[in-house]
């Protein structure tokens, strides 16, 4: 249970960094000139949770064709390279494009905000294979298993005693909930035993060769697909409001001269009205 709880507190965190890279990298960046490396950094802060998943899904180096459909040739082109560990490309691309926006006047503070939220990206990725990677002893699964096989064999002939021909009826019942209750906690932390044959083996250049639980049983696909409405949805919205900024930019300017002290005793005489 702990793993499937680690896994879900993992991807919220990897929710939160998609949403505060996007949105530091569009509220800080110049309005001028800078829609391009603003639609960058969209791309990339989704398709960094795409690559991800298939990588934690055991593509290996096919990870990348995950965000093919966020992508451009050049940027796949790019990420195939990283066929060890994609994510690494990923979080290398978001750096570079704070790099590009730091050289367009991106204050330092702002910089090392974003990335902040890049080194947690990279943390979370490493969270993961650290969940895969040290998986529950499989000692454990066969114990529990075998102490439940031992406790149901012999039941009957506990129970027969007291309970009699209604025994045929009750073992069937209590067999069903307690096994039941055994595979619910299996499928929770996955199986050990492939887990570790997967990290284990030799003849494989990714480390993973089966899927294991718990990170299948999440929802990732429509974690990763709302993410990408999300930022999409901000995208838009960030560019409708420069367009209407720079349709109706109002100036105010003062009109005639400016009497300080006639302004503050006006604002006292409100103030009084609305005391008394």
């Amino acid at each position: 249970m702990y793993s499937s709880y680690a896994c879900a507190v993992v991807w919220g965190q990897l929710v939160n960094f998609a949403r505060n890279y996007a949105r530091h990298m569009i509220s800080n960046l110049p309005e001028d000139g800078s829609r391009k490396l603003k639609q960058a950094a969209i791309r990339w802060a989704c398709a960094s949770l795409h690559v991800l998943k298939g990588y934690i899904q055991q593509k290996g180096k096919d990870s990348y064709l995950e965000a093919a459909h966020l992508l451009n040739e050049d940027e796949l082109l790019y990420l195939s390279k990283w066929s060890v560990n994609p994510p690494t490309g990923c979080s290398a691309m978001l750096s570079a494009i704070v790099n590009e926006a730091a050289a367009r006047g991106l204050h330092p503070i702002q910089r090392s905000q974003i990335e902040a939220e890049v080194s947690l990206y990279v943390n979370m990725a490493g969270a993961c294979e650290r969940i895969y990677k040290t998986p529950i002893p499989a000692a454990y699964t066969r114990h529990t298993s075998r102490f439940l096989m031992t406790f149901l064999f012999f039941s009957p002939i506990m129970l027969w005693g007291s309970t009699g021909y209604a025994t045929l009826v009750i073992m069937p019942i209590v067999s069903f909930l307690l096994i039941g209750i055994e595979n619910i906690g299996v499928q929770i932390e996955g199986d050990d035993r492939l887990a570790l044959r997967a990290v284990l083996s030799p003849d494989s250049s990714c480390p993973f060769l089966v899927p294991a639980e718990p990170f299948r049983i999440l929802p990732l696909q429509s974690i990763c697909s709302g993410i990408d409405s999300n930022l999409r949805e901000m995208e838009q919205l960030s560019e409708l409001a420069f367009d209407l900024k720079s349709q109706q930019e109002v100036t105010i300017k003062p009109q005639g001269n400016f009497n300080v002290e006639f302004f503050f005793f006006e604002i006292h005489q409100i103030t009084a009205q609305i005391l008394t």
